[in-house]
């Protein structure tokens, strides 16, 4: 818990190497954790590194059980920009959970980076980060869950991108 709660800091701080670590650390500590799983993986996505995603995807393919791996192939879609097979195993494995905060913040970060491929996904990730801010703003998220204060940097983000308040 530790080193993700890092890895937050560090990924906010644009400290792609600490966070990198962070996340290998609880990886070894806790190497069945799907969540220090795909974290590791989108945080290779988003620093544009595809070699280590797909080597972390192998590793994560041979460390979890069975129940997560369409998370993963998920995420192995995305690198591929298989967007619609993604959305599709995503929606599918999260049915009925999206109202747990960190299941938001998953579904809002896939939509997130598909707006690079396709603008109309704007109104899907708002969905998600719209969930959290009420989360948050209602007092259902627990002292210090960084879900609420990343839904507000990636909400302004998007108002600032098209000065839509949707």
């Amino acid at each position: 818990a530790v080193q993700t709660w890092f890895a937050d800091i560090a990924v906010r701080a644009e400290k792609t190497d600490a966070a990198e670590a962070a996340m290998k650390k609880a990886i070894a500590i806790n190497p069945e954790d799907p969540d220090a799983w795909t974290r590791l993986v989108t945080l290779y996505l988003q620093a544009k590194r595809p070699n280590d995603v797909e080597r972390t995807l192998r590793e994560a393919f041979l460390a979890l059980d069975d129940e997560y791996l369409p998370l993963l192939t998920g995420k192995y879609y995305e690198l591929q920009s298989r967007w619609q097979e993604a959305e599709d195993i995503y929606l599918s494995a999260y049915a009925g959970r999206d109202d747990d905060p960190n299941i938001s913040r998953r579904l809002a970060e896939f939509y997130l980076q598909w707006i690079a491929a396709n603008e109309n996904n704007r109104g899907k990730a708002a969905v998600y980060l719209n969930k959290l801010l009420k989360a948050s703003y209602e007092g259902k998220l627990k002292e210090g869950d960084p879900n609420g204060p990343w839904a507000r940097r990636q909400a302004a983000k998007l108002l600032a991108a098209t000065g839509d308040r949707s």
